[in-house]
């Protein structure tokens, strides 16, 4: 949208979007089962709601006035249109392209013996990239949405600032110094080793820090969050995505076997594949393929994987340092200090991030009486209640639990168990529910709230009594 120009672009799009919430907030349309759309249907509606409002105020300001080149118009109004079509496709791919891979994938589970959306990890951040890498490359970005789109990365940077917000320092108390370690000379050896091989092959310098900070921390999650901080283009992240999933895809084959024939223990296999496999849903499969009749190797691979994750900010302002100075160097000719690089090409952002992970490490953002990570999902020893008979359930509850892990989606219900509290409401809310489950009271909700685990084993163990029998 060009200087003098009314376009009626940004309100038409508002209107699209107003339009939509309203038909889907009045079930005008009935949605497919397979979007579970009845779990966040507020959150659908909410932000189509507002989002539509906003951008068709300001595409009708558009129309009846237009622009004149001021910074306002630059910074808000220009790109209006750009930002509701952006809304457009996160919609569809958040709330309807990733349950229809995930839907796809169980359709053919039966015939392939193995879910493809889950092991392959088709989430919406993946199926969004690569959605816009074919929109760019054939239709192109329409000329009215252009200034939108840039600013997809300064909403990327936000979301890296607020990122900070999710890791602390106390989670690394429950691991023990010998876990830290190893997992500390795995990310900083795999992410160093990357950069190394990376210049040694003359690889673009964007790609290998993308690639780095996916192969050396967790994944996909890690290389969006690092993309901004090494000026990494879509396809440089479409490359870095697709490469570490199918190592991931790979890894998830072979660690199972080998971890047999090494006779490994529950601990130790856990140990290793949360450590070496990238991906949370491929590290669960594999877990579970080694030892699917117990929750031990699934706890210990989860934990040492998302302990991972608690070493993106280090590996973000490695990252920083190591782009910033190469982008120095190649200006100047030279070897620039790493100090100048800090004080003159340092991303102010990446400042922020760190700022929100010391506020959480303090316990800012953490509300009274809350642990992000409780110290139990770290225990590997049995658990010791004083009262057993405290949160025991009853022997009917037991079996309604028992029924339910018989016909429910046990890999997608346990990855949730790991680290958090509210086990029943988030089976519920994800859909793993079947339409036949039998309803449970708020006894059993608790119990499972306060002895996941532990329930978790004996109704498994009952199951397999049951098989054996």
């Amino acid at each position: 949208m060009s200087n003098g120009e009314r376009s009626p672009a940004a309100l038409i799009v508002g209107l699209i979007l107003l339009a939509y919430a309203y038909i889907i907030s009045q079930a005008y349309v009935d949605l497919p089962s397979w979007t579970h759309a009845g779990k966040a249907i507020n959150t659908h509606v909410g932000v189509a709601w507002y989002a539509g409002l906003v951008v068709a105020i300001f595409g009708l300001w558009n129309l009846v006035q237009p622009l004149a080149g001021t910074k306002l118009d630059n910074v808000l109004r220009a790109p209006m249109a750009g930002i509701g079509y952006i809304m457009i496709l996160a919609i569809v791919v958040r709330y309807y392209g990733e349950p229809l891979f995930k839907h796809w994938g169980g359709l053919a589970k039966p015939s392939l013996g193995w879910d493809f959306s889950s092991v392959l990890n088709f989430n919406y951040v993946l199926l969004g990239i690569i959605i816009g890498i074919i929109l760019t490359n054939t239709i192109g970005i329409p000329k009215w949405a252009a200034a939108g789109v840039k600013t997809a990365r300064l909403a990327l940077k936000t979301g890296v600032i607020t990122l900070g917000a999710m890791y602390s320092l106390t989670e690394l108390a429950y691991l023990g110094q010998l876990s830290i370690v190893m997992i500390g000379i795995f990310v900083l050896g795999t992410t160093i080793m990357t950069l190394w091989l990376g210049g040694i092959f003359g690889t673009d310098r964007s790609l290998t820090g993308a690639l780095s900070s996916g192969l050396g921390v967790c994944g996909v999650s890690a290389i969006v969050a690092a993309a901004p901080v090494v000026k990494a283009k879509s396809i440089d992240m479409a490359y870095s995505i697709g490469t570490v999933l199918l190592i991931g895809v790979v890894f998830l084959f072979i660690f199972p076997p080998v971890g047999q024939i090494f006779s490994m223990t529950p601990i130790q296999f856990g140990a290793w594949a949360g450590t070496g496999i990238l991906n949370s849903a491929q590290v669960a499969a594999a877990a579970l393929i080694y030892d699917p009749k117990g929750i031990d190797t699934l706890k210990v691979a989860e934990i040492f994987n998302i302990t991972r994750v608690l070493f993106l900010p280090l590996i973000v302002i490695i990252l920083a340092v190591w782009f910033a100075k190469g982008e120095e160097e190649a200006e100047a000719g030279g070897k620039v200090a790493i100090g100048k690089v800090l004080i003159d090409k340092f991303p102010v952002f990446v400042l922020g991030f760190i700022l929100m992970f010391a506020f959480s490490s303090t316990g800012v953002f953490r509300p009274a009486g809350y642990e992000l990570y409780r110290a139990k999902s770290y225990n590997f020893t049995a658990e010791k209640n004083k009262d057993p008979k405290k949160h025991m359930i009853s022997a009917g509850d037991a079996e309604k639990l028992t029924a339910f892990l018989a016909t429910a989606t046990v890999d997608g219900i346990l990855g949730r168990l790991l680290y958090r509290g509210e086990a029943w409401s988030l089976m519920r809310q994800e859909g793993v529910l079947p339409p036949n489950a039998p309803p449970l009271g708020p006894t059993i909700e608790t119990a499972l709230a306060e002895h996941g685990f532990a329930l978790l084993r004996g109704a498994m163990a009952l199951r397999a009594k049951a098989g054996a029998s």
